[in-house]
């Protein structure tokens, strides 16, 4: 991905291309910022990286120029990747603040999954964005299956005033399966 390199590169050229990418900003009346690095193990520095270069898209085509610049189609699939690693942003800061609970797993991966479907099937959606989030959804169903070997998930949700049993009905999972959370209380 470009965008990357062109992170990468600016970062580690403290001779050339940092200093002209801070006069780039100063120049445009921009806070002085770096482009996140993205990090190929974690989603969210890909988030951080393409939400800091749409928020700076200005900078961004001043500062590439020709070399690095990008094409109205690939600055269309950088908002649509953004939308949707956005959800994983959020669930990610949730569950990292003080406040979360086991309870809330389940509705988090449903919420998750229900993104993450929406965009494999969106025909506004490139072929290469639909097929990601249709792997991510892939992997995200692996792990939410894990919580089916461990009973504290089920019994989290329906000793949970809010949720109960009720949460499943909604969710429309299959009766066997809000008959297997019955039978574990």
């Amino acid at each position: 991905m470009q965008v990357r390199k062109v992170a990468s590169k600016t970062i580690y050229s403290s001779t050339f291309l940092l200093p002209a990418w801070k006069d780039c900003l100063q120049e445009l009346g921009c806070t002085e910022r770096l482009i996140p690095r993205d990090v190929r193990m974690r989603w969210n520095s890909t988030y951080d990286m393409l939400h800091f270069i749409l928020d700076h898209e200005k900078a961004y085509r001043w500062f590439t120029g020709d070399l690095y610049e990008l094409q109205e189609y690939e600055w269309s699939i950088a908002k649509q990747l953004c939308m949707i690693l956005e959800v994983l942003k959020r669930v990610t800061l949730y569950f990292s603040s003080s406040t979360p609970s086991l309870s809330n797993v389940i509705p988090m991966m449903d919420h998750i999954n229900n993104k993450l479907t929406t965009a494999a099937i969106n025909l506004d959606f490139p072929v290469s964005i639909c097929t990601a989030a249709g792997l991510a959804k892939k992997t995200l169903n692996h792990y939410y299956s894990r919580t089916d070997e461990a009973e504290i998930y089920q019994i989290a949700m329906i000793l949970h005033p809010k949720y109960k049993l009720q949460y499943f009905k909604n969710a429309e999972w299959e009766d066997s399966w809000i008959e297997t959370a019955k039978e574990v209380l």
